[in-house]
């Protein structure tokens, strides 16, 4: 397209649906969830996307836009052409924003199961009540050694369930190669296994990647995990921005972190998350998880949406920020282990 014809172009510019404009305090983020990639644009730029949804290029650049400013305008257009985030239509009425909505089938979406030494865990029960909550994930963190044999005696439980992914996060031990778990991620496609206080970080795709995407893999990292205290950091590392609008949705709607989310602590504790100090009874004790989310009060920290917290709210990272209400200061604050300043811009050191 010749750049001429935009300045007389009588067509409106349509954002797609899966592409969405994230104002923060000093700039705006651009999240291509279908690409699973951001980028970042002026909020000068972010304050004339309403005008997209009323008016033509050229009546924009008629009415709206200052003759010195014109040209940038036109360049702002191409970029956003040329990198897929807009096309051009005659009737917007053809093309229906998407609602802004989110649920699941699923009472939980995600587990997190931690173990320690003194850990009495009744697995096989954890196993059948996570699957009558249709839960999607089960993560195990085992802040303990582990054997070969214990390994395969809990996956053994829970392999045949309806589970899309579990995750073990293992203590490193040099007795074990990454053919073993290379091997059991092979033989177990929804298991992944990440091995901490390793001496390299290292990764290894699963060699069924080509089928089973974003599972299966096996990842070396030299942290050093003691406990559920090393959790709640927040870095580029941990932002989550997967190809699936449902997943962003939720991050815009709901609590990114902590939105269907239960968790049995080392001391078989029910919880939010193993971080939070509130329990809602003891799974070693009796108390059952699937009369737990029956509660209203452990929901409250569902609907704690990024908009609502102190500071995370002028954020433009903040719809792919996996967040943490495990420590901070006050309910609403933000997380005491981010150091992204968004009133600066910059990651603090």
């Amino acid at each position: 397209m010749k750049r001429e014809s935009l300045y007389t172009m009588e067509k409106y510019l349509l954002v797609f649906s899966d592409v969405f404009f994230v104002n923060g305090y000093t700039r705006t983020m651009i999240c291509d969830v279908k690409k699973e990639y951001w980028n970042f644009i002026g909020n000068e730029y972010y304050e004339l996307l309403p005008l997209f949804k009323k008016k033509k290029i050229a009546n924009i650049i008629k009415e709206d836009i200052e003759e010195d400013s014109v040209s940038f305008f036109i360049d702002f257009i191409e970029f956003l052409i040329e990198n897929n985030y807009v096309t051009l239509v005659y009737d917007l009425s053809l093309f229906p924003d998407i609602k802004m909505e989110w649920d699941s089938p699923r009472h939980i979406q995600n587990a997190i199961i931690d173990v320690d030494e003194q850990s009495l865990h009744n697995f096989s029960l954890i196993a059948e009540e996570l699957e009558k909550l249709l839960c999607k994930n089960v993560q195990f963190r085992f802040f303990c050694d582990l054997t070969i044999h214990s390994l395969l005696s809990i996956i053994s439980l829970f392999i045949d369930r309806d589970f899309e992914s579990m995750d073990f996060l293992l203590k490193y031990n040099a007795s074990i190669d990454k053919d073993f778990y290379l091997e059991t991620a092979g033989k177990y496609p929804s298991v992944s296994f990440i091995i901490y206080n390793s001496p390299i970080n290292e990764f290894h795709e699963s060699h069924l990647k080509e089928i089973y995407l974003k599972v299966g893999y096996v990842q070396y990292i030299k942290q050093n995990i003691i406990s559920s205290c090393n959790c709640g950091i927040i870095n580029p590392s941990t932002f989550l921005l997967n190809n699936n609008l449902k997943d962003f949705l939720e991050g815009v709607l709901r609590n990114k972190c902590l939105n269907r989310k239960i968790a049995v602590d080392c001391e078989g504790n029910i919880k939010n998350c193993p971080s939070l100090t509130k329990s809602y009874g003891n799974i070693n004790k009796g108390d059952s998880l699937l009369k737990v989310i029956k509660e209203d009060s452990f929901k409250e920290y569902w609907y704690i949406t990024k908009d609502q917290i102190v500071v995370c709210k002028d954020c433009e990272f903040r719809y792919v920020c996996s967040d943490c209400r495990a420590f901070i200061s006050e309910k609403l604050d933000k997380p005491l282990k981010c150091k992204y300043d968004p009133y600066k811009g910059i990651w603090e050191v």
